[in-house]
Formats: structure tokens, C-alpha cells, sequence
């Protein structure tokens, strides 16, 4: 997939602050970033409030998808939904402490749930 970087103006352009999957997230997301000049708490809080979002995107597609399928196919959708939720937190555990390694793990969480979400949506239209 591809992705880019996000780095509020004002800061120095080698500056990363977040890499995003390109196409998973919301207009709204890219503009709070950029409103956030790099402060963490306020990127924070745009990486929150874009996985509330992504978080219900996937909610439902994964819902459309368990509906769409025979009884017999449910339960490994299910296992699978599972372990992608194991992997995720796993892939995406905070490591080393401090406010940048929480910010790398809600990052994290939000491009893999984004992810999921389009996986799932992209089953759905076949």
C-alpha cells in the first residue's frame, strides 16, 4: 500500500510526524495533523479521533461481511478477525516508553485498523 508522510507546516520538511496508508483516512485526519504543528498531545488526539472513525468503518464492514456469509463461513471470519486483533497489538505495542513511542503506537493502530477496514470493505465488493 501506498503511503505518505504528514508534517505540519513550521517544522523542519525532514521532519516525519506520521506516515499514513494513502486513501484509508479522512481529509479531516490530514487537516488536524496539519493544525497540530507537531504538538503530541494535539497529534494525539487526531490519531484518536481518526480511529474512532476507522475503528466504526471497520466495525461495519466487518458486520456486512459476517451477514454476507453462509453459517458455515462465520466462525472463520471471526478466528481471523481475532487474530489480525492479536497481530495488531502485537506489531503495535508501544516500546522504549515516553510520548513518541505511545504516538508511534496509536499511529500504528490507526493505519493497521484503516487497513483492515479497506481489507475488509474490498471482500465485501467481489
Amino acid at each position: 500500500m501506498n503511503s505518505k508522510d504528514v508534517t505540519p507546516s513550521g517544522l523542519a520538511p525532514d521532519l516525519k510526524i506520521v506516515e499514513v496508508p494513502t486513501g484509508d483516512l479522512s481529509t479531516s485526519f490530514y487537516a488536524c495533523v496539519e493544525a497540530s504543528r507537531g504538538v503530541t498531545a494535539a497529534l494525539n488526539d487526531c490519531i484518536g479521533t481518526e480511529h474512532d472513525a476507522q475503528d466504526k468503518r471497520l466495525n461495519a464492514a466487518y458486520r456486512r461481511l459476517r451477514d454476507s456469509l453462509a453459517p458455515e463461513l462465520r466462525t472463520s471470519l471471526r478466528d481471523e478477525e481475532r487474530g489480525w486483533i492479536v497481530a495488531r497489538d502485537r506489531d503495535c505495542a508501544a516500546d522504549g516508553g515516553g510520548t513518541g513511542s505511545l504516538l508511534d503506537a496509536n499511529q500504528c493502530v490507526l493505519n493497521q485498523t484503516a487497513r483492515r477496514a479497506s481489507v475488509l470493505e474490498a471482500r465485501l465488493a467481489r
